[in-house]
């Protein structure tokens, strides 16, 4: 029995792939940003170092990244469209790797 191919898969906005984790992500991420705002008002220095360490925090905490099964079936394909939307397939530029790339930013 081969062993599947793993493909790792994101989404272009950085959200998590899972969307369970939609909402929770959307929450900490609208709430801690409010409270750096709040906190260091017009600094942008410490406003972008804060919102850097925020989205670090909610990137071990949700996944992000995760891997798929590679999708060599265009029924498989057309399912995980139907779900997150459009699917791009590309290649890392530096390593080659296969990568999927939900775009929920548009195309």
């Amino acid at each position: 029995m081969s062993k599947k191919l793993k493909v790792k898969t994101f989404r272009q906005s950085g959200l998590p792939v899972d969307l369970d984790q939609f909402d929770a992500f959307d929450k900490e991420w609208k709430d801690g940003y409010d409270a750096i705002m709040e906190k260091f008002g017009r600094d942008m220095q410490k406003i972008h170092e804060h919102t850097e360490m925020l989205q670090e925090q909610l990137n071990a905490k949700y996944d992000t990244v995760t891997e798929w099964d590679f999708m060599a079936d265009s029924h498989d394909l057309l399912r995980a469209v139907e779900k997150y939307g459009p699917i791009i397939t590309a290649t890392h530029k530096e390593t080659g790797e296969l990568l999927y790339i939900i775009a929920d930013q548009g195309l």
